[in-house]
């Protein structure tokens, strides 16, 4: 394809891919919004262990299969059907293992009530199998109108069923059942869209390379999902359901807008990637093009959580939540770094580099699991501080993996990267001064302080982001 139908493709993709996530992110923080009024610290840390246990078994369920699918130059019908039978096999065994191993982690965490819940959510990772193959035939695609429609209804439905839930009193299990709700919906709606019926056959020679590539892109994956969720077991383990449900809510506080953009850029620029793989130049103007303008974007948003997280949190009467606010101001270094780094495990991948992203990772599985259980000897924030002091410096092994893949050094590959620095940096003088106007020279109380701080911020990266990335956004345009 040419440079500019692919390049106009690619733009229509971020655009339709980007207001369709952020759409289902922001109607899950409304949803979330609503039901931490009426659960608990410790029946949000109950659900939050079972939600981290699973993220670590998602990795396994799928094998890389999807990712092998897009990566894929031309699959065939014969490796489609042999991917979904070993995708739904293993997905089985695995639930048949979480079934019977349930007891043994609710005795471990002393809470009974987590071998139902465990039980339950792991009909997901079955339900997940059933829809992987016309999932990522939509990817491949760059159907994104389509999949976000599909994301967006199952989202919403399972929002109303997660509220419903916790009004009734049910605790945990109005969180257990968004997650689960959205798997069914999402699996109904995805054959409806991109009809796909796997026939009675496998032809396991044929996918052999597929599924050699899809174990780097598993392990890299499920290391991942380990170090990712470690600190949500340690913290469990050692200080309970309650401080589990206050270090989920300032995690996801920071996380969930950065994930929700690096969702976006991961969705379309993976098979966008992958389809310049034998073009390094374009995809190296694509890369720093991209993670430059998301940086400006992102890293504004990461500021004014930090800055005014406390008056927000008292704006909207969330008093019992206030001692996240430390946590989320510490948790703010990682995620000003994770908003240039989220890009950079998808390049590797798109160019057939699974296993150096295995490296880094298993890299990361040693070290920050250990980091926290030693950060546990500070209380919570010591947890949080090992995402801020560690993570930053693990970052650069895999920058300089990317810099290999891109053709260029270590150094041009990390200036090129946090190129987008000056909008953060110049939108954040103008958000603190104006939370010290508010709170110091008008002495307004913390609800208005919120109330006026946020927009205000939020108005002011914008548009320094706008105004420092006019040319990424002229080349994303063009």
């Amino acid at each position: 394809m040419s440079e500019a139908p692919f390049a106009r493709r690619v733009a229509r993709s971020f655009l339709v891919a980007g207001a369709g996530n952020l759409f289902a992110k922001g109607l899950q923080a409304v949803g979330l919004f609503i039901v931490l009024d009426v659960i608990t610290p410790a029946q949000l840390g109950t659900a939050s262990l079972v939600i981290a246990i699973f993220g670590m078994l998602q990795a396994v369920t799928e094998l890389g299969l999807g990712v092998a699918l897009v990566q894929a130059k031309d699959p065939t019908r014969d490796q489609m059907d042999t991917l979904f039978w070993l995708g739904f096999a293993l997905s089985g065994a695995i639930y048949l293992a979480v079934f019977l191993a349930a007891p043994l982690v609710a005795s471990f965490y002393d809470q009974p009530i987590l071998t139902p819940l465990l039980r339950v959510q792991g009909l997901a990772i079955v339900l997940s199998s059933l829809f992987l193959i016309p999932r990522n035939l939509l990817v491949r695609d760059l159907a994104f109108g389509r999949i976000a429609l599909i994301d967006n209804v199952a989202l919403t439905a399972a929002s109303a069923a997660m509220v419903a839930f916790a009004f009734a009193g049910l605790g945990p299990w109005a969180i257990i059942a968004g997650d689960a709700g959205q798997r069914v919906g999402q699996l109904l709606l995805t054959q409806v869209a991109r009809p796909w019926w796997p026939r009675l056959r496998a032809f396991p020679d044929a996918v052999r390379g597929m599924v050699r590539f899809g174990l780097y892109a598993t392990g890299s994956r499920l290391l991942y999902n380990l170090y990712t969720n470690a600190d949500y077991l340690v913290v469990g383990r050692i200080f309970g359901a309650d401080a589990v449900g206050i270090y989920t809510i300032a995690y996801r506080v920071v996380a969930d807008p950065i994930n929700a953009v690096a969702s976006i850029i991961n969705q379309v620029a993976y098979p966008a990637f992958a389809r310049l793989q034998d073009d390094t130049a374009r995809m190296r103007r694509y890369y720093f093009t991209i993670v430059r303008a998301n940086l400006a974007f992102i890293g504004p948003l990461v500021l004014v959580i930090c800055v005014f997280i406390d008056d927000g949190f008292v704006l909207v009467g969330y008093d019992q939540w206030l001692p996240a606010v430390p946590l989320v101001r510490i948790l703010g270094v990682f995620g000003l770094v994770r908003a240039v780094s989220a890009l950079t495990g998808q390049l590797l991948n798109a160019v057939g580099k699974a296993r150096l992203n295995f490296v880094y990772s298993g890299l990361n599985a040693l070290i920050l699991p250990a980091g926290f259980v030693v950060g546990s000897a500070f209380g919570l924030e010591g947890v949080a501080w090992v995402w801020g002091i560690c993570y930053p410096v693990l970052v650069l092994f895999q920058f300089g993996y990317a810099a290999r893949a891109l053709g260029v050094s270590l150094l041009r590959y990390t200036l090129g990267t946090f190129a987008g620095y000056p909008a953060p940096l110049a939108a954040g003088v103008v958000i603190l001064a104006t939370r010290y106007v508010l709170e110091t020279t008008l002495s307004l109380p913390p609800g208005w302080v919120a109330g006026i701080g946020v927009p205000v911020g939020l108005l002011a990266g914008a548009a320094v982001a706008l105004y420092t990335e006019r040319a990424s956004l002229a080349l994303i345009r063009s």
